[in-house]
């Protein structure tokens, strides 16, 4: 696109610029000529919508994190320790079909990929367990003296000793109720013979 100076009212040229097509004004020539002009990606160069501030196509930027999400989990796993069996919750990238990637189990892992015929992985994360319901009294305290008036202090409030014990008997209630996360420092390995047995006979399913 070419892109036209703004003149002065005395006709000398003004450091502002417009571009032909839509007439937006910008700063430089250079970008009033790079206005309309459609954007390129700088990999495959194929024509983009210039709805982003991208100069990689929405196709080539996935690829690209495609491969960087898998450099990155290769690294994890070189770095894990490998162990053959984990009692607990397990993680696997790449079945966020069944409950976002998460199993109960490793047999639920196996059972679900024997079951649904996907392929079996190599691996899969052991989870940590997080217990995530916990109430401090000092929370409390802080919320009761923010919708006080000024210069409240919530020590001055009565029953605090029941409140504390009450608080803790409710923490100690709800120990059970856990959220799980990946521990990627701990990488579980589906059995072999298992997963080789499964997979071969998926490729046999496939080619018949």
């Amino acid at each position: 696109m070419n892109a036209t100076n703004l003149l002065l009212p005395d006709g000398t040229a003004s450091h502002v610029w417009f571009c032909e097509k839509c007439r937006i004004v910008k700063s430089n020539q250079a970008e009033a000529e790079a206005c309309c002009r459609p954007a390129i990606c700088e990999v495959c160069g194929q024509e983009m919508k210039k709805t982003h501030y991208w100069h990689k196509c929405d196709k080539c930027r996935n690829v690209e994190f495609e491969a960087k999400h898998i450099k990155d989990e290769a690294a994890r796993y070189s770095k894990a320790e490998k162990v053959a069996k984990f009692d607990g919750w397990v993680y696997c990238d790449g079945f966020d079909n069944h409950n976002g990637g998460f199993f109960e189990s490793l047999q639920e892992l196996i059972d679900f990929c024997q079951d649904e015929e996907e392929d079996m992985p190599e691996y899969c994360w052991a989870c940590n367990a997080i217990a995530f319901v916990h109430i401090e009294i000092s929370d409390i305290l802080q919320s009761i003296e923010e919708n006080g008036y000024e210069d409240f202090d919530a020590d001055d409030c009565t029953g605090l000793d029941a409140l504390k014990v009450a608080v803790k008997t409710f923490n100690e209630a709800n120990l059970s109720i856990l959220k799980y996360e990946p521990n990627y420092d701990l990488a579980v390995v589906l059995p072999t013979e298992i997963r080789e047995v499964h997979n071969h006979m998926l490729l046999r399913t496939s080619l018949d």
